[in-house]
């Protein structure tokens, strides 16, 4: 991997309750153990509901304002982003390079963070596509609560605009985390499909 950066912590059930959220429709984090987080994300994803963006009603181009300096390095191609995590898992991060060199990615050409402080990352490395990981970061960078089966399936037009009014567009696309995809292996053609939405925009 290229880059990979790590700021601010949650622990593993904040992390993974964020991910079944959009499943449970819960509400707010709850005491689990490891062990019973696996479970209700397993027993969950049996009624995962069908795919529906009809209705996600976003403005054309929503804009975030970025209390400080878009970056000056060489922009990046793709960012994968997501919340924080407790432990860093060496197997979800190697799938997050598989996901970037199968669709052409080179390592310096993409990266991932696990961040709070989505916007400083997104105006750091200035990305042309934001892969949001699991429901927490694009509900709060698209301001809604909708579902991830909602939001995937689909790019977002967002602009961040910095403190002297400098602007970065790019496109959020929704995916699923890879501790998810390492947990659910068969919904992975779901997120090979996206990964391929990605690839004909980067083309």
């Amino acid at each position: 991997m290229g880059y990979f950066c790590r700021i601010m912590e949650k622990t593993y059930e904040e992390l993974m309750l964020g991910e079944s959220a959009w499943l449970l429709e819960l509400e707010a984090p709850t005491l689990y153990n490891r062990a019973q987080v696996l479970e209700v994300i397993q027993e969950s994803v049996k009624v995962l509901p069908p795919q529906d963006n009809s209705e996600i009603k976003i403005e054309e181009r929503l804009k975030l304002n970025f209390r400080g300096k878009l970056g000056e390095s060489p922009a990046l191609s793709l960012l994968f982003l997501a919340p924080p995590m407790e432990k860093e898992n060496p197997l979800g991060l190697e799938l997050l390079d598989k996901m970037a060199h199968a669709i052409g990615l080179s390592d310096s050409q993409y990266s991932a963070c696990f961040t709070e402080d989505y916007l400083a990352v997104i105006a750091e490395h200035r990305p042309q596509i934001v892969v949001g990981l699991g429901v927490l970061v694009n509900q709060v960078l698209l301001a809604n609560k909708e579902k991830l089966a909602s939001m995937r399936g689909r790019e977002y037009p967002l602009s961040l605009v910095d403190q002297n009014d400098q602007e970065h567009r790019f496109l959020l696309t929704p995916l699923f985390h890879p501790d998810f995809l390492l947990i659910n292996p068969n919904m992975k053609k779901m997120a090979w499909e996206d990964l391929q939405r990605i690839q004909n925009v980067l083309r």
